[in-house]
């Protein structure tokens, strides 16, 4: 196992494939990851983008107020998968999720675009819209709002941890006789498990 994962540390595992996968000029939105919450037993599945460790936790930002928010409010639960079509690689991971500190989403603000900025405002993320045309204008009167300043993080906009607390990695192999290994959190360390295909 240690041969073809390199580490009995998942994190260690994680962080390089994610770095490999960041290299890999084929892929586009490497760190793309399908973020799946639910509420009341029904799923929701989108995808985030991954930005940085904190510990060993995922951090992705969005809107508060999102169905994706509005789900983590009451079921502070949350599964992610990486996938890479080349090389034929998954990372699936499993865990609590709660909001990192508000300072910390405010420093990440500062990095991002003003357009950026701009949409976060005027975006109701997850609400019927009428049409485009109602985009358009908004966006024309957040621009007037801030014109000549700079654009303030919203109250309602921040990032979220994944903790892991499970982490499966795979690996594809030749007619379906994938590689899969299982890494359960526990005091002291990690249990590790080889699945089958």
């Amino acid at each position: 196992m240690l041969r073809i994962l390199g580490s009995v540390d998942p994190l260690v595992i994680l962080k390089d494939w994610l770095g490999k996968a960041q290299k890999n000029k084929q892929l586009k939105n490497s760190w793309a990851m399908n973020l799946c919450t639910s509420d009341k037993g029904q799923p929701s599945a989108r995808i985030v983008l991954f930005k940085y460790f904190r510990g060993d936790s995922l951090v992705f930002f969005s809107n508060y107020l999102s169905r994706k928010g509005q789900n983590l409010q009451n079921n502070a639960q949350g599964a992610a998968t990486f996938y890479w079509e080349n090389p034929g690689r998954q990372i699936r991971i499993e865990g609590k999720v709660k909001k990192i500190p508000r300072k910390e989403s405010v420093a990440y603000w500062g990095t991002r675009s003003r357009e950026s900025q701009l949409s976060q405002w005027l975006s109701q993320q997850s609400q019927p819209v009428l049409n485009r045309r109602t985009l358009d204008a908004l966006k024309i009167e957040v621009k007037q709002r801030f014109k000549g300043g700079p654009v303030p993080c919203p109250s309602h906009w921040g990032g979220y941890a994944l903790s892991i607390q499970r982490m499966e990695f795979w690996m594809e192999k030749n007619h379906r006789l994938h590689d899969r290994f299982l890494f359960k959190k526990r005091k002291g360390g990690w249990a590790i498990q080889r699945l089958f295909p």
